[in-house]
């Protein structure tokens, strides 16, 4: 699959390390087939390619381990590779420039103190997962994990904030 770079890789291939790069402490195998609708052959494929790895974490609570254990994916250097080679050979021969979805995505994040949740940057304002991870991948934007409690459960997501570089980037 993506250890091969001549094979044409699907939207899903290309996708899910994106995603994976801006979740900078990985995401539950369960949200990425659940959440997200990738395949697990799929999922398996990026570990064999040594794009992505697997992790267990097992729950505690009250100090007490509840036998209950949560496999994540986080992706590795070869995937992160992976993803600035497509965006690279995406990018004019003057260089790494800012185009207006980037910069769009970073005058609103720039508006917001605390950052914006990545889910709401996606469905509400439009912003493909590839333009969030393309600018955690140049350190213009920065991604941390963050767990949320809504309606009484615990959920994951990914609260993405400016950096000083990508500051700098939108004044010039």
């Amino acid at each position: 699959m993506a250890a091969c770079p001549q094979k044409h890789l699907t939207d899903d291939e290309r996708r899910a390390p994106q995603l994976l790069a801006v979740n900078p402490h990985g995401v539950t195998v369960e949200a990425l087939v659940l959440g997200h609708g990738f395949k697990l052959q799929m999922l398996d494929d990026l570990v064999r390619a040594r794009l992505a790895k697997r992790y267990r974490v097992t729950v505690t609570a009250d100090g007490q381990t509840t036998g209950v254990t949560v496999t994540y994916m986080k992706i590795m250097a070869a995937g992160r590779n992976a993803i600035e080679e497509r965006e690279m050979m995406a990018v004019s021969p003057l260089g790494p420039r800012l185009t207006p979805e980037r910069r769009r995505a970073l005058k609103l994040l720039a508006s917001s103190r605390h950052g914006v949740n990545e889910e709401l940057l996606v469905r509400g304002h439009g912003f493909s997962r590839g333009v969030l991870a393309g600018l955690v991948l140049r350190g213009l934007a920065a991604a941390e994990h963050e767990m949320m409690i809504a309606g009484g459960k615990a959920m994951e997501g990914v609260r993405v904030r400016i950096t000083e570089a990508g500051r700098s980037a939108i004044e010039e």
